[in-house]
């Protein structure tokens, strides 16, 4: 089914349409979520909420976007109102399948998938975020600007900060040297 076709079943209130969706979505939003928010059961309730409100206001959705796209700007501001009310930061990242990207597959080839995890880890979150939509998801600068609401110049460098504050945890923790690039 297109995108177009989803959408139209979706605000029809096809069911057919919602399992499509669901499939199509469901365990990409999940596997986003879990790495940023670094809780299971928390990622899993977000995407439930998520998927809720989408179908409560996919009448809204004007198709200035990819469905995608904004499907997680519900699940950012979902989160973000979590951490409100949290204020902390939980975390285990484990049983991640590491996207197709340039930086990790890099990494990956030379040094062991745990250690990547640990220095992953202690990014710090605003980094974190960018990072993971842009490697695991493999959005583009224009979509991340659209989704987190900034502009495209603020999450290149959040990007480029990232990777540093990435580098320098495997290097901190000799998994990886100064010669190497990310």
């Amino acid at each position: 089914m297109e995108e177009k076709q989803l959408i139209s079943a979706l605000k029809r209130g096809d069911e057919k349409g919602f399992e499509e969706f669901v499939q199509r979505y469901g365990d990409r939003l999940y596997r986003s979520l879990y790495f940023t928010v670094k809780d299971e059961a928390t990622a899993r309730d977000l995407v439930q909420d998520t998927f809720l409100k989408v179908i409560k206001h996919i009448k809204n959705f004007k198709g200035d976007s990819k469905l995608y796209t904004w499907v997680y700007r519900i699940a950012i501001n979902l989160m973000k109102d979590g951490f409100k009310k949290k204020r902390e930061d939980l975390m285990e990242i484990e049983d991640l399948q590491i996207g197709k990207s340039h930086v990790e597959s890099d990494v990956l080839k030379n040094f062991h998938h745990h250690q990547v995890k640990e220095c992953i880890k202690e990014v710090p979150l605003i980094y974190r975020q960018v990072m993971v939509l842009f490697y695991f998801e493999e959005m583009k600068i224009r979509e991340i600007a659209e989704v987190l609401e900034e502009k495209e110049g603020t999450i290149k460098s959040k990007l480029f900060r990232g990777k540093q504050a990435l580098k320098e945890k495997l290097i901190e923790r000799e998994v990886f040297h100064e010669k190497e690039t990310i």
